[in-house]
């Protein structure tokens, strides 16, 4: 079913959330699931006060790409509790499902595995001079250049290194910041 093989909307478009359960064919909880979604609404509802929604962009979320502009709120600590104890068992799950599929790592393994591969990395890049002279007959000079710039580009790894491991948050200021005050 398309937006436009839908019924006729009617004149006054507003509807609350029995009537878009009403006109879309579903239950009142389906209509919940899609707020939870992020189906358009015009107004959002709370203690005594209605959900409104407007049916046809209703319909087009609905049949259309099934995403809004208007999504809700991402950060759980401005959901409503009910949705905000949902999301977090959510992520949970979530989070339980990856680290058994091996898509999640713990971080203190991640950093062995980092470590391991950049101390093989730091050794090629040790050795690439005498290896380029002895088994590929390259020029003294040649290598040097080579490894002068593996050199450079080892520096600028670790640069970059030191800077991912830099607190970013605005409790713990940037060294660079910490030098400037100074």
């Amino acid at each position: 079913m398309s937006v436009s093989s839908a019924k006729l909307l009617p004149s006054n478009r507003k509807a609350n959330k029995a009537d878009v359960a009403e006109w879309f064919g579903v239950s009142v909880v389906a209509v919940d699931g899609w707020i939870r979604r992020g189906v358009p609404y015009v107004q959002k509802g709370a203690k005594g006060l209605p959900w409104v929604f407007d049916l046809r962009d209703v319909a087009e979320w609905r049949f259309g790409s099934g995403t809004s502009s208007h999504d809700g709120p991402k950060n759980p600590e401005e959901m409503e509790p009910r949705d905000r104890k949902d999301w977090y068992e959510g992520e949970s799950k979530r989070i339980a499902i990856e680290r058994e599929s091996g898509q999640l790592r713990h971080i203190d393994e991640f950093r062995a595995m980092l470590a391991s591969i950049l101390k093989t990395l730091a050794q090629v890049m040790e050795t690439a001079q005498d290896t380029l002279e002895r088994e590929h007959s390259i020029p003294p000079d040649v290598s040097e250049r080579v490894q002068n710039a593996m050199d450079d580009l080892r520096g600028r790894m670790y640069n970059q290194l030191i800077a991912l491991d830099e607190p970013k948050d605005e409790f713990y200021p940037s060294r660079k910041s910490d030098d400037q005050s100074t």
